[in-house]
């Protein structure tokens, strides 16, 4: 829908092709963590814009999502939000789990829960990229 949109506004403009993968899991108190999202069961607890790509994210990378806590984009969790958060997951049995972005928000504020993971994304050009180094480079 994107691509489409971008074409009809500037349908010469070089386009890069992409695809977005999860990065292996990683623990926000720095413990060890699993090598990949394959097998866990997460509870997903994030404040952006569109919750439910995180969701297919951990989904398609074989996390089984056992419930969600998604806050409006930009959400500062609060020490109750996390707390309530944390006790959730541990109901459901399943490993918390944040974005990067909200990752970084918690660091900023020192709360760095014990036991969260973080979901941070890889980005990996497929298409288009001879196509912009062409526009941007050509006199």
């Amino acid at each position: 829908a994107v691509a489409e949109r971008l074409r009809a506004l500037a349908p010469h403009a070089p386009q890069l092709q992409v695809t977005v993968t999860p990065a292996p899991p990683e623990r926000l108190d720095g413990g060890s963590a699993p090598a990949a999202w394959t097998g866990l069961t997460v509870w997903g607890i994030t404040g952006i814009a569109r919750p439910e790509r995180m969701r297919a994210l951990l989904e398609r990378s074989g996390a089984r999502g056992a419930g969600w806590s998604a806050f409006r984009d930009h959400h500062s969790l609060s020490a109750a939000e996390l707390a309530a958060a944390t006790r959730a997951a541990a109901q459901s049995n399943a490993v918390p789990v944040t974005t990067g972005k909200d990752a970084a928000r918690l660091a900023l504020r020192g709360a760095m829960p014990e036991g969260w993971m973080v979901l941070r994304i890889r980005v990996d050009v497929t298409g288009g990229w001879e196509a912009l180094v062409e526009s941007v480079t050509s006199p």
